[in-house]
């Protein structure tokens, strides 16, 4: 029998029904070139219990279940998986996605053929490559990535344990980027080595699962990306490409308002506005974002009549009622 190569890793909390979704997919595609991992970042009841109770004798033998003594928080937890890896490659879900049924055989099929790559970026429901291509050193990578929030999306990307490994110390002080691994990538990777942009689709869908966490806390963060240890005209590039590839303002409204009315927060809505100008000012002086700062911080002073506009138009755009976001940090788990 020979060794898995890959490591599938979930950290989750308190979302059992939409982890095992994701599992009654997952499961069914397990190989022995593959073991699963899955962290209970110390849920309210033990996730460890209610898989076996789920699924009992259909669970694969490659799968381990550790429970956190105590809550860690979304991104340590993340790093966690990291840390309790034994495969050469580590592949981290969140506990809500949702993989096409040939994702795993499309993964291990990837590290197989491509053995000079260290990371191993998919598409998803997200964002679709038409064809596949290769960077080689940070530089390249950071100017050739053709979809920035297709990679801070955690589930898109394999990454080489050993690369990952080398800046770990870095993964946990740039927490608060909320960038999962990329810290460990920007910092870690070497000038020789290649990052493959896959066309392959393995990401499907992401569960509405109750609870979650928020752009908005990814919005406050970007910007500390660029306090990572890099050549100063990499920190440029970097910077760059987060100002062409900033999540959109009328996304971020929609999750300010929402947090001034149903959380009845106004007052720290407009405060996360304010910083959120405010960083955004080191890479985008541009007037437009300008404008749209400025519209959002005027839509919050009146949250209610705001929300029911974008109630509104967003009805109209999708016909389907404006979904939940999550913007408190007690979420953000």
């Amino acid at each position: 029998m020979q060794k898995p190569i890959l490591t599938i890793a979930i950290p989750t909390y308190n979302r059992i029904a939409s982890l095992c979704k994701s599992l009654d997919v997952l499961f069914p595609q397990a190989q022995e070139d593959v073991c699963f991992l899955i962290i209970d970042n110390a849920s309210s009841s033990s996730v460890g219990d209610s898989i076996r109770c789920r699924f009992g004798e259909a669970i694969p033998g490659s799968v381990r279940i550790v429970r956190n003594a105590f809550n860690l928080g979304c991104n340590a937890n993340a790093l966690r998986c990291l840390e309790l890896t034994e495969t050469e490659w580590l592949w981290v879900l969140g506990d809500d996605d949702v993989v096409s049924k040939d994702a795993v055989d499309v993964v291990v099929t990837e590290i197989r053929r491509s053995a000079g790559h260290v990371a191993m970026n998919f598409g998803s429901h997200l964002f679709r490559r038409r064809n596949a291509y290769s960077t080689r050193g940070l530089a390249a990578t950071i100017a050739g990535m053709d979809s920035y929030s297709n990679l801070l999306y955690m589930a898109t990307t394999a990454y080489k344990v050993s690369l990952l490994r080398r800046r770990l110390d870095l993964g946990y002080h740039f927490g608060y980027a909320c960038a999962h691994f990329l810290p460990l990538l920007f910092a870690g990777l070497k000038e020789d080595e290649e990052v493959l942009w896959s066309e392959r689709q393995v990401i499907l869908s992401t569960l509405q699962s109750g609870v979650g966490f928020s752009n908005v806390f990814v919005y406050l963060g970007r910007y500390i990306l660029l306090d990572l240890p890099i050549k100063q005209t990499t920190r440029a590039a970097l910077a760059k490409r987060l100002r062409e590839s900033r999540l959109s303002w009328s996304y971020m409204l929609t999750h300010l308002v929402q947090l001034a009315v149903t959380e009845g927060s106004p007052v720290e809505a407009r405060y996360y506005c304010s910083q959120i100008r405010l960083r955004g000012r080191l890479c985008d002086r541009g007037v437009l974002s300008r404008f749209a700062g400025l519209v959002n911080g005027l839509a919050l002073r009146v949250p209610r009549l705001s929300l029911g506009a974008i109630r509104g138009v967003y009805w109209m755009l999708h016909r389907k009622p404006l979904p939940v976001v999550y913007v408190k940090y007690d979420h953000f788990e």
